[in-house]
């Protein structure tokens, strides 16, 4: 993201309705005034908002994916292990602190303090990520302790940049997610998407590992500094002491933020265990075939990102918006699967022996993630019923679960171990979700 956002076109700019907030319910992030309803015109903004964020995931997943083979390709497996598993726990330390903001912003879609309540939401992300910033070296696993030759307080300082910036570019893509700023998106995500890579074809340090995790996450954390500051200037976010929050937000955000954390955790703290287990030249093949899994599952992650917040402004009609998000995640995620079948193992061969035995690994993860394009539609519809029971639980299931069945599976076989406990707990949450969704609906 720049600072020149000249070229943005009016009608991509949302001035959504506003009243008078009465009472203290007025302030739960739900549809106010004379909101849209969900018929031709909210399908097709959620087409619309659709279409953008995947060609945003698109530039993300696969220059991301670009960082890592043009890494496995000039650097040894030893370096590429011990940066993914710095960069594990850099995404580790974000998931912690920062994944219920996007939530609390998008569901404040349409109200007339979005501005401030993302602020607030802002403000109290910062502060929990620069905490988990100064934590996460003390995290690092005996194999790879130590970057380049950074002491602990200035490797803590490093992190706290890292995870803080890295943080701010989830809430800022949801804030413009909800103002319906897709060409911001746009340009927010591409530019350290391209400087990454160009980044990783130099080669400044002696330490090689340090200098692919600096290349890997430093133009991402910066992007989410300079795309804040935009908004700010632009009056679009306005930072506020957590403090305005009244009772009813602070018990929004505390819930959705352990739901959310709950759900997107195992996504980086399996890996990160795997890291702890094995060498530095195994961890490299599987951050890899684990970085594709994930790649896919964030199809459902973000199409429902726009669910959540296009549900928001409808009164009406939104079982039309979720058979058209569940359609969408189902068909596409299943097309990765079948691909999956036919070029895991010739692509990865490519790469070496080591990332060739792990060919086998990649359906099973595609699989789970097709389970969750189902359990995701699930979880949000619960979240657009304030059912933070429901939400718990299918939070709960796939974060508990996946974690306790590592933790058995693991030991002699790490990756298989990890592979299927991911898996059964995406299978389970897909049943929890259901039943959920059932009793609610009854």
């Amino acid at each position: 993201m720049t600072s020149d956002v000249g070229g943005l076109v009016d009608d991509l700019d949302y001035a959504g309705p506003s009243r008078p907030l009465t009472q203290e319910s007025d302030h739960l992030p739900t549809p106010i005034g004379d909101a849209p309803t969900a018929g031709a015109e909210g399908v097709s903004s959620l087409r619309q908002g659709s279409l953008w964020v995947m060609v945003v995931l698109a530039v993300v997943s696969l220059s991301g994916l670009l960082f890592w083979v043009i890494a496995a390709a000039r650097f040894s497996d030893g370096d590429v292990g011990r940066a993914a598993a710095w960069y594990t726990l850099v995404q580790l330390a974000v998931i912690g602190a920062a994944f219920g903001g996007p939530i609390v912003i998008n569901r404040s879609t349409g109200s007339p303090d979005a501005g401030r309540s993302s602020g607030a939401t802002m403000v109290t992300v910062v502060a929990l990520a620069g905490l988990a910033g100064i934590v996460a070296p003390f995290m690092a696993g005996s194999q790879w302790r130590t970057v380049g030759s950074l002491g602990r307080p200035l490797l803590s300082l490093v992190m706290v940049g890292l995870v803080v910036g890295s943080a701010l570019v989830l809430l800022v893509d949801a804030r413009l997610i909800s103002l319906r700023r897709w060409r911001w998106l746009l340009v927010r995500a591409v530019i350290p998407s391209v400087v990454r890579v160009l980044l990783l074809l130099l080669d400044p340090w002696a330490d090689n590992a340090g200098w692919i995790l600096l290349a890997a996450a430093g133009p991402i954390a910066l992007s989410g500094f300079v795309a804040l500051a935009a908004l700010i200037v632009r009056g679009e976010v306005t930072p506020t002491l957590p403090n305005w929050f009244g009772a009813l937000e602070r018990r929004f955000f505390a819930v959705q933020h352990l739901g959310a954390v709950a759900t997107q955790l195992p996504y980086h703290l399996i890996p990160f265990l795997v890291a702890r287990t094995v060498d530095p030249a195994t961890n490299a093949a599987f951050y890899f075939v684990w970085a594709v899994g994930v790649m896919v599952s964030m199809i459902p992650l973000v199409l429902n990102q726009v669910l959540l917040s296009e549900s928001s402004l409808a009164r009406t009609g939104r079982e039309t918006l979720i058979r058209t998000t569940l359609a969408a995640n189902l068909g596409l995620i299943g097309l990765a699967w079948l691909i999956s079948l036919v070029v895991a193992q010739p692509i990865l061969d490519r790469f070496g022996p080591g990332y060739g035995e792990l060919a086998p690994v990649l359906p099973f993860l595609l699989l789970a993630s097709l389970a969750w394009g189902l359990g995701s539609v699930c979880l949000t519809e619960t979240r657009l019923a304030h059912d933070n029971v429901g939400t718990a639980l299918i939070t709960a299931t796939i974060s508990v679960g996946s974690l306790l069945l590592a933790l058995i599976l693991m030991p002699g076989r790490p990756v298989w171990g990890a592979t299927v406990a991911w898996l059964i707990a995406n299978l389970t949450a897909v049943a929890v979700g259901m039943v959920v969704v059932e009793r609610r609906v009854r």
